[in-house]
């Protein structure tokens, strides 16, 4: 919702709490951590925290469909730090 809402900052606050939390450590938590670290400009922070999530993808379908988004997600920020 905070990230809908644009409250960028809010929202890294709020996921960053949630995957301290060992038994909520999952893929899309830390995708959406992602996502809002690239919206607020932070791209190390944001794979960092797509190479976690894709530590924590089981393999259900949901989690490998997340899986391969963050995937091209992860391989586009990494080609983006490298031409830097």
């Amino acid at each position: 919702m905070q990230f809908k809402k644009k409250l960028f900052s809010e929202a890294r606050k709020t996921l960053e709490l949630a995957v301290e939390d060992k038994a909520a450590q999952h893929i899309e938590i830390y995708d959406h951590l992602g996502d809002v670290c690239i919206a607020l400009g932070d791209r190390e922070a944001a794979i960092r925290a797509w190479e976690k999530g894709l530590e924590h993808a089981t393999d259900s379908r949901r989690d490998q469909t997340t899986r391969t988004n963050v995937s091209r997600k992860l391989e586009q920020a990494k080609s983006k730090s490298a031409s830097k």
